[in-house]
């Protein structure tokens, strides 16, 4: 067998998947700040294309609406803000669209 490949847009099918399945907000919410957090984990040891910070921003973007959506904000604020705190250590591109959208969601 071949090496297994890291695909986020496995993990993004799924969640999509159980968005179609009316999963509990909270539950998928807690989802997707998994798969935020394990991203954000494999690029520290990983050279990553441009694309994958794109899809990581627009999953970032997505679970902030939702958080917001559902009234559950307040729950995984925390959380949020330690990723854009990555997102900034880590010299991400697009750092500061992170934090701007971050100033959106605290507003």
């Amino acid at each position: 067998r071949k090496k297994a490949r890291a695909r986020r847009s496995v993990a993004h099918k799924y969640i999509r998947h159980f968005r179609t399945l009316e999963v509990d907000p909270t539950v998928l919410a807690e989802l997707m700040a998994f798969n935020l957090e394990t991203a954000q984990r494999y690029e520290t040891s990983r050279n990553c294309p441009e694309a994958f910070y794109r899809s990581i921003y627009k999953s970032f973007r997505e679970w902030g609406h939702h958080l917001v959506h559902h009234g559950i904000y307040s729950e995984f604020g925390e959380r949020v803000e330690s990723f854009v705190d990555g997102v900034e250590r880590a010299d991400w591109p697009q750092k500061q669209a992170y934090t701007d959208f971050l100033e959106q969601l605290n507003t």
